[in-house]
């Protein structure tokens, strides 16, 4: 947090906030992705397996990265 002590104006000390969140959403996004694009059925039933997918699919859509249509289809 010292990174959004030093700015003089808010504005200033919101960017420095986004960029800091911003790094780690696009951590959570890559690892949301990877999870999604890398789920396999396995040993799930196919219920816990689409749930898992879709589970995997609202929350990227939460973070402003909804999985295509087409991906979803895949």
């Amino acid at each position: 947090m010292g990174q959004i002590i030093g700015p003089q104006t808010s504005h200033a000390a919101w960017n420095a906030l986004e960029n800091i969140l911003s790094a780690s959403s696009k951590a959570r996004i890559m690892q949301l992705s990877l999870a999604f694009e890398t789920t396999r059925k396995g040993s799930l039933t196919m219920m816990e397996y689409i749930l898992k997918l879709k589970t995997l699919s609202d929350n990227l859509a939460t973070i402003g990265k909804p999985v295509v249509e087409n991906d979803q289809i895949f």
